[in-house]
């Protein structure tokens, strides 16, 4: 096996994807536990999962869980084995959904601290998705006071592109302008400003929309046609 470094960890070249694991018609768990010691029997040390790969949201951290039985009952060294997690996805009845909620987030860390077994941190958690509902800077800054508690040691991110990075640019630019709106309307009575302004806002919602439709492979339709911005997102794994 080949190893390389990822910031200051050693990770082998071929990392053990284990989402199969725990989907719908996954193996038994006796089975799923033999392909992990397999894979740590040819080197593997980066071990990926996540808090969403389960069958639905009753079965959530079930990936998580097992690996953490998997790495307790293998007879070698373990110390060397690198887990990343990520959150940032909900399954409610099987669907994969977008949640950025900070409090959630922060909800699922701790889960997922105590699940890995809680002695050390975890060694990778990554944002699984931008959810557009939220900014980068507030879904995260939840993260950041789990890396100072010791329960993250680093912090990555996963299914983010530029275009996801300027969708949430335009977001926290339309909540900026809202607020502009309401102060010339409320306590300046600037009316015009304030017409002015709604109409720059609307013009970032409207690129905003088009930038989440081409991100999650959608059509674009006329405006008069768009869902509403702050329907949940879809997301594949």
């Amino acid at each position: 096996m080949k190893y390389k470094q990822l910031g200051s960890l050693k990770i082998s070249a071929i990392a053990l994807g284990a989402m199969p694991l725990s989907l719908s018609g996954r193996p038994p768990e006796s089975d799923a536990i033999s392909v992990i010691h397999k894979a740590l029997d040819f080197g593997v040390t980066l071990i990926d999962t996540a808090d969403a790969y389960c069958r639905d949201g009753l079965d959530k951290h079930h990936n998580e869980s097992l690996i953490a039985k998997a790495l307790q009952k293998y007879p070698g060294d373990t110390s060397s084995v690198i887990v990343a997690t990520k959150g940032g996805i909900i399954r409610p009845y099987g669907r994969w959904v977008r949640d950025g909620n900070p409090e959630r987030l922060r909800k699922t860390i701790r889960e997922s601290y105590v699940i890995l077994r809680g002695s050390k941190p975890i060694d990778l958690w990554q944002y699984h998705a931008p959810d557009p509902n939220y900014s980068i800077e507030e879904s995260l800054a939840l993260v950041k006071e789990a890396v100072t508690e010791g329960k993250i040691r680093y912090v990555g991110v996963s299914n983010f592109t530029m275009v996801a990075r300027l969708v949430q640019d335009h977001e926290q630019i339309i909540r900026n302008l809202r607020e502009d709106v309401d102060r010339c309307s409320e306590e300046y009575h600037d009316e015009g400003t304030a017409d002015f302004l709604t109409e720059l806002m609307e013009q970032h919602e409207e690129m905003a929309w088009m930038l989440r439709s081409f991100l999650e492979g959608e059509s674009i339709e006329p405006s008069s046609n768009r869902p509403n911005s702050e329907t949940k997102s879809t997301v594949n794994a």
